[in-house]
């Protein structure tokens, strides 16, 4: 999906801007799609520590997985 339709999905499903980042690797506790060697990975941090949750992706790839995250965690259909 494009950027403007996962934020569109996000903030329909009221998620705070907190709790993700796009573009850049966010502060606090959150998701975050992030450019990575040409290519974009979905990172989650947590106490200032950084985990890959997978790289290598194509920009909308990322944004998908983004979203299947906050689908599994909310429990939406």
């Amino acid at each position: 999906m494009k950027k403007n339709e996962l934020i569109r999905l996000l903030e329909n499903n009221k998620i705070p801007h907190q709790m993700y980042s796009l573009g850049e690797l966010g502060r606090g506790e959150c998701y975050s799609v992030i450019p990575d060697a040409g290519l974009w990975k979905l990172v989650y941090v947590e106490r200032g520590k950084v985990s890959d949750i997978q790289d290598g992706l194509a920009e909308e790839d990322a944004y998908d997985l983004m979203y299947q995250e906050f689908k599994g965690m909310y429990g939406w259909t």
